[in-house]
């Protein structure tokens, strides 16, 4: 069984500016096959918007596909 983890902001930013101890633990966790990623709308909002305001679309396409490659969470509601 895979271990659930949701993503942090950091974790995925982190890891695509790869830069030293923290970027390498970063995409070790990433490239790990024992995980199953969670996001949710919030991660998408913290990640997104910058990149593409900016135009860098390798950023934009590096967090797109993790983004669509884990469990989405939906809040509850009553």
């Amino acid at each position: 069984m895979k271990k659930l983890t949701y993503l942090d902001s950091s974790v995925l930013i982190q890891a695509y500016r790869g830069e030293g101890v923290s970027g390498e633990r970063a995409m070790r966790v990433l490239d790990d096959p024992d995980r199953e990623f969670v996001v949710s709308d919030f991660l998408k909002l913290e990640v997104l918007p910058k990149p593409i305001f900016h135009a860098r679309e390798d950023e934009v396409a590096f967090m797109t596909a993790i983004i669509q490659n884990a469990k989405d969470i939906r809040p509850q509601r009553e």
